[in-house]
């Protein structure tokens, strides 16, 4: 497992495994490197009191370690936040056993219906239909600052009230009114 973290580029050296991970934030850092499409680095801030790393350890836990498929045990999480012998080398084994069988599933299958990351899909408009709608209410396509890949507009939000269409033009609206400031 040593091996394993060393081959991976972090913020800061690695002197003794169980304090250097108790926060949480080289944690963060790791499954950033592999999948870092669902982590964010700036919710985990480098801390020493208890309840900072617990507050990292559990944001993880529910953001990240829940989108992969698995979750640490409250014990797990005290374990590494107290430095308890060991604790921080079980865990990283559980984090790169998860995230090899993660990055195993094609691409497809990350984000499917039956997955913890089914909301995350929930906003996002194909580029073509961004674009027709667009072009639509403003006479014109709206292709610049935008890549070929689909954008994730907002936060998961519960639409069963709305009908499709007005799913797509409540987000456009949103994409409209950004890329006039």
């Amino acid at each position: 497992i040593y091996n394993w973290v060393d081959e991976i580029p972090l913020s800061k050296p690695k002197k003794n495994i169980a304090r250097d991970f108790a926060d949480g934030v080289l944690m963060a850092e790791i499954v950033a490197h592999f999948v870092p499409r669902i982590v964010e680095l700036h919710n985990y801030s480098p801390a020493h009191s208890v309840q900072q790393k617990n507050y990292n350890w559990n944001t993880l836990n529910q953001k990240v370690f829940k989108k992969i498929g698995f979750q640490l045990t409250r014990g797990d999480i005290d374990a590494a936040v107290n430095c308890v012998p060991e604790a921080a080398e079980r865990v990283l084994r559980v984090v790169k056993t998860k995230l090899e069988k993660y990055l195993s599933k094609p691409q497809s299958e990350r984000f499917n219906k039956g997955s913890p990351n089914a909301s995350m899909n929930k906003n996002v408009v194909p580029q073509q239909l961004r674009n027709e709608l667009y072009q639509q209410n403003y006479g014109q396509g709206y292709e610049q600052g935008y890549d070929e890949k689909d954008q994730v507009i907002g936060e998961p939000v519960s639409y069963t009230h709305l009908t499709l269409p007005t799913i797509y033009s409540v987000q456009i609206s949103v994409v409209a009114a950004s890329l006039k400031k």
